[in-house]
């Protein structure tokens, strides 16, 4: 697809559902999901018309780089929010009856401790650990998502592994360790 012959429209039809399925690989409430992608679409359209049209050299890179920095600011958003959330209903019913309490909490400790690992890697790392592990993708298919080439996609996702390791093994607990 040239760019510079490419319509809004054009560009739409070519990217809704790619940009709806990236969304939803990462978000479970299909309402954030649908005022994300309204979000990417105002921010496309408003770069698109600009001056910068001219500085986009992978259209597909391009769209997923503001799919990705909006997720960071939804991420960053909820993030704040979560500390006032009460338990749920079935949270403390569990609590109360002592139910696998240790395994549940041993569970959740790993998945913290992942999470944290996560927010370590880079983008690109992340991006190249969520597009195989979480959507299932090969490694040729990532490369094209992301405009760069596979050898490419290797390497980040061999150091994004080695880093998620080191983080969960301790190696990595201060907040300098990105």
């Amino acid at each position: 697809m040239d760019l510079q012959d490419l319509s809004m429209e054009e560009l739409y039809a070519a990217y809704a559902d790619k940009v709806r399925t990236y969304l939803r690989s990462r978000i479970s409430s299909p309402e954030d999901v649908e005022d994300l992608q309204a979000s990417v679409f105002v921010r496309i359209i408003r770069q698109f018309r600009s001056e910068r049209r001219q500085e986009i050299t992978s259209l597909n890179a391009w769209v997923f780089s503001i799919c990705r920095n909006l997720l960071t600011d939804y991420y960053r958003h909820r993030n704040s929010m979560v500390d006032d959330t009460p338990l749920s209903e079935d949270m403390t019913d569990t609590l109360a009856s002592g139910e696998n309490l240790e395994a549940d909490y041993l569970a959740r400790e790993e998945l913290r401790s992942l999470a944290q690992a996560m927010k370590r890697l880079e983008d690109e790392e992340r991006d190249v650990i969520v597009f195989y592990y979480y959507d299932g993708l090969t490694r040729q298919q990532i490369a094209e998502r992301m405009g760069i080439t596979y050898g490419q996609v290797r390497v980040l996702q061999r150091r994004a592994l080695s880093r998620i390791r080191s983080c969960m093994e301790g190696e990595g607990n201060d907040e300098s360790g990105r």
